[in-house]
């Protein structure tokens, strides 16, 4: 069997040997609400072209998109509760200097599960996620497959990615482990002012290397609820570069000492 997130994408046997299962990203990206009213509209921004089928949750057909150029994708549910979007596709080209995708914010993304990896995976693109769930202010779970698949490292990628989260209290510890190398303004801002931060996994960016002009400028800057950092957080990471971790833990309060 595969672990969550991923699907079986090939079989391969050997005598009478048990068959080794080759598992693959599951082309999944899933948001659950809020509760919500009837008749309540949900919005998102989808920059990168390729065919995306969305799965209201409300009794709805599902939709499929075909994205040439950057567009909003807006919806207003029949039924009230609590849904869970599914959005299955293959991005096929990014516009430049424009996020893939982005719920910035939208106040009724509750939880994230599933892979936008998958979705939008490969190699890393400039702005790739660059605000996407920023002021998401009731985000409160984040798949620990969300950004799985994607590989190297590109300026400006997630920039901003969860700015003003203030319901999100924890972090995956595998959130970025495909990520790897270093660009400029990469985890910039990533978590400034998640207020309600509890901590954050020593492995967050083991596959971080290298250095570049203004990386993790202000990336946890006023996560108030810090109160410790890891020792190897940043281990991986060789070099300097101009406004390297400038800012990065500014106005974390609650944090006494730094390793």
């Amino acid at each position: 069997t595969c672990p969550s997130g991923y699907r079986v994408a090939n079989l391969y046997y050997s005598g009478a040997i048990a068959p080794k299962v080759v598992c693959e990203l599951n082309p999944e990206f899933t948001i659950t609400t809020t509760r919500m009213g009837a008749g309540t509209e949900f919005a998102f921004d989808i920059s990168a072209a390729g065919t995306y089928t969305i799965d209201w949750d409300d009794g709805t057909e599902a939709t499929t998109y075909t994205a040439t150029i950057p567009g909003k994708i807006e919806h207003k549910f029949a039924s009230a509760g609590v849904h869970t979007i599914r959005i299955v596709g293959n991005a096929t080209s990014y516009t430049s200097n424009t996020p893939a995708i982005t719920f910035q914010g939208n106040t009724y993304v509750a939880g994230l599960g599933g892979s936008l990896g998958a979705i939008f995976g490969g190699v890393a693109q400039p702005y790739m996620f660059q605000n996407t769930f920023r002021s998401c202010s009731n985000l409160k779970k984040v798949s620990d497959t969300l950004f799985a698949g994607i590989t190297g490292a590109a300026d400006y990628m997630f920039y901003n990615t969860f700015t003003s989260c203030t319901s999100l209290e924890y972090i995956p510890e595998t959130l970025f482990s495909d990520v790897d190398g270093a660009a400029r303004y990469m985890f910039s801002n990533t978590f400034l002012g998640c207020t309600s931060l509890k901590d954050i996994p020593a492995n967050l960016f083991s596959g971080v290397s290298g250095a570049a002009n203004y990386m993790f400028d202000a990336t946890f800057r006023s996560c108030i609820g810090l109160t410790s950092v890891p020792s190897t957080l940043f281990s991986g990471v060789t070099g300097v570069a101009p406004y390297m971790f400038r800012n990065t833990f500014a106005s974390c309060s609650g944090i006494k000492s730094i390793p």
